[in-house]
């Protein structure tokens, strides 16, 4: 995966809509962006630049950014989706689903893998479950689900990555 800052002069680009990614073959390449800046007359200064890429360590690779009012940028089909609950946020990538407590947390509160590639997961696919963290100091133990005040939110939702932010403390029983 490769991720990176793409600058943008004044009144260059006004939609994200108008970017398209091209290999040295000319062909398309799926990608993720998001604005981090904007101009004063709005135009988009900087981008943050998500793709994937199947190259080794050894290869090289070129690719061209192309931007223009006549460009627009085609869809990306992806199994990847999030839910998010009052109670939980579930991320599904279409192999493995996992889901995150907005209540109690633990790195992860279960996760699935579809064994039988049913695009379904049942209680017979969890293959973990109530993830904690623990963190051991001067022979105290602290965890993470102990603490009641954390908050867990989506940062970013798109096609090729999701993030989220979990912010709060250890807590000792």
């Amino acid at each position: 995966d490769l991720s990176g800052g793409v600058p943008f002069g004044r009144g260059q680009l006004q939609s994200l809509d108008n970017l398209k990614l091209v290999d040295n073959e000319g062909g398309s390449v799926p990608f993720q962006a998001k604005i981090l800046s904007k101009w004063p007359d709005k135009s988009i200064k900087w981008i943050l630049m998500d793709l994937k890429s199947d190259i080794s360590a050894k290869e090289q690779k070129q690719y061209f950014l192309r931007y223009a009012n006549t460009i627009t940028r085609q869809a990306i089909s992806s199994f990847l989706n999030l839910k998010e609950t009052p109670e939980e946020i579930v991320v599904n990538t279409g192999t493995i689903q996992f889901s995150l407590s907005k209540k109690n947390f633990y790195l992860f509160d279960n996760i699935w893998l579809d064994k039988n590639s049913d695009g379904k997961f049942d209680d017979s696919e969890i293959v973990s479950s109530k993830t904690d963290l623990v963190l051991a100091h001067n022979g105290k133990e602290y965890y993470s689900h102990l603490d009641k005040d954390y908050t867990l939110t989506v940062e970013e939702v798109g096609p090729l990555k999701v993030c989220l932010k979990a912010k709060g403390w250890f807590v000792s029983e």
